[in-house]
């Protein structure tokens, strides 16, 4: 049985603190990096770590991508004294 993406994505959601939420254009393009999670019957379960996983990995390259064109940066700056 096939992973309904919209019924995951409102599980993930709803379990999900704000900084993980996911919107469903991240899940499919997360599908289409990792098919071979989607291939076969995985429970959601074995599908939501890699996905938390992705979600954070993503998260730090677009900042690091903002940061360079002088946007805002992703870690905190030590404070100044």
């Amino acid at each position: 049985m096939a992973i309904d993406l919209e019924e995951f994505l409102a599980t993930h959601n709803r379990l999900s603190p704000l900084d993980f939420q996911a919107t469903m254009e991240k899940l499919v393009r997360f599908r289409d990096e990792n098919s071979s999670l989607f291939n076969g019957d995985a429970p959601p379960e074995k599908i939501r770590r890699p996905f938390l996983d992705w979600l954070s990995e993503s998260s730090k390259k677009i900042g690091t991508e903002k940061s360079r064109k002088g946007g805002w940066v992703t870690f905190p700056r030590p404070f100044e004294r």
